[in-house]
C-alpha cells in the first residue's frame, strides 16, 4: 500500500480544488485506504484498483446546530467530496467517479451535514447525512464516513471545528459511498469503498512549489530560480530564497521593477539610470528580516550595480 506521495498534488487538480481560492475556513481531508467494497463493487468497475482516496472538504465556519460534550452536528459543511482509486504503482485507474464539488442540482436546496462522535471514552465517528434525494435517488450517502476507538480519529474534539489526527491511523474504518452523483456527466454511479483506513491527513496546497502554502503566500507565482539573476542573466552567486510571506529575492526585486513602470505614469521618473531606490533597498530589508547575511547582502549589491552598467553577452 502506497501512502501519499507527489500523486496526490495531481489528484487534488484533478477534483478541481482551485488552489488559489482556498479559503482558510475551508479544510480538506485525505483519507486513504485499502478496502474497496465488502461485494467487490468497486472492483468489478475498477478491477486493477490496490486503495482508494478519498477527498472531503469542510466549511470550518459552517453553522453548528446542536452540541454536547460528545456530538458536534454542523448544517451544510461538506463543500467538495471526490473518491478516486488507484493501482499497485500508485497510478490512478480511469472509471466512474464520485464527485461533489459545491455546486448542488436543481431541487437539491443544501450541502450535507456532518456529524461528529467523540470525547466519549469509547469510539470516534465522523457520519455525513446523506438523505438528501435528487429525482427519488439518493444524492450523497456517506454513513459513517469514519469510525474507529476512542482517540484514534481526532487529535482535538472540543475546541471549535473538531481536528482530525494526522498520519498512520489504527482500528478505524471507512464506512461506504453507497450511492454518488457525477455533476459533471450528469450521471448516478454506485461504487463501495469500504474497509480499513490506512492514513488521514489534511491536503496542504502550495501551488508555485515556494515551501509557503497558498492561503498565507505573499507571491503566489514566486520567481524560483536557484540562485539571484538579476536582468535574467548575471547570476549574484546569492541562493534565492523565500521568505516566510512566500516570497523569493527575485520576487521583491521584480516588485521593484513593477513600481519602476508605474512611476512614469505618475510623472514621477521618466528615464531610468541605474538600480532605483527601491532595488537598493531589498539587500538591507532582506538582513532586518533575516533573510540573507551581511555578505549576502553586499554580493547582491555587486551583482545589482554590476548588471545594470554591463554591455558583456547575456
Amino acid at each position: 500500500m502506497k501512502l501519499l506521495t507527489a500523486t496526490l498534488a495531481a489528484a487534488a487538480l484533478a477534483f478541481s480544488l482551485n488552489a488559489t481560492a482556498q479559503e482558510e475556513n475551508r479544510q480538506t481531508l485525505v483519507i486513504e485506504g485499502t478496502g474497496l467494497g465488502d461485494a467487490s463493487d468497486a472492483l468489478s468497475v475498477y478491477p486493477t484498483a490496490s486503495f482508494y482516496r478519498i477527498f472531503i472538504e469542510f466549511d470550518t465556519s459552517a453553522t453548528l446546530l446542536n452540541s454536547d460534550p460528545q456530538v458536534k452536528q454542523y448544517d451544510n459543511a461538506v463543500t467538495l467530496f471526490d473518491i478516486k482509486y488507484y493501482d499497485a504503482q500508485d497510478q490512478l485507474v480511469p472509471g466512474p467517479t464520485i464527485t461533489f464539488d459545491g455546486d448542488l442540482p436543481e431541487n437539491v436546496a443544501a450541502r450535507p451535514d456532518v456529524i461528529f462522535y467523540g470525547n466519549n471514552g469509547s469510539f470516534d465517528r465522523v457520519m455525513v447525512m446523506g438523505d438528501i434525494s435528487f429525482n427519488g435517488s439518493s444524492y450523497f450517502w456517506l454513513d459513517p464516513l469514519l469510525s474507529g476507538p476512542s482517540g484514534s480519529i481526532f487529535s482535538d474534539f472540543t475546541t471549535g471545528f473538531p481536528q482530525f489526527n494526522e498520519g498512520a491511523v489504527t482500528n478505524v474504518m471507512n464506512g461506504y459511498t453507497h450511492f454518488g452523483y457525477n455533476s459533471l456527466e450528469q450521471t448516478y454511479v454506485h461504487i463501495d469503498a469500504f474497509g480499513p483506513v490506512a492514513t488521514l491527513s489534511y491536503l496542504v496546497l502550495d501551488a508555485d512549489g515556494d515551501g509557503v502554502v497558498d492561503n498565507v503566500d505573499t507571491c503566489p507565482v514566486s520567481i524560483l530560480d536557484e540562485t539571484m539573476l538579476f536582468d535574467g542573466w548575471y547570476d549574484s552567486g546569492v541562493t534565492n530564497y523565500v521568505d516566510a510571506n512566500g516570497c523569493s529575492i527575485a520576487d521583491h526585486y521584480a516588485a521593484c521593477e513593477a513600481v519602476e513602470e508605474e512611476a512614469p505614469r505618475r510623472g514621477i521618473r521618466s528615464v531610468r539610470s541605474g538600480p532605483s531606490s527601491c532595488e537598493k533597498a531589498v539587500s538591507y530589508d532582506l538582513v532586518a528580516d533575516g533573510v540573507i547575511s551581511y555578505a549576502e547582502a553586499r554580493l547582491l549589491r555587486e551583482a545589482l550595480y554590476e548588471s545594470a552598467s554591463s554591455t558583456g553577452d547575456r
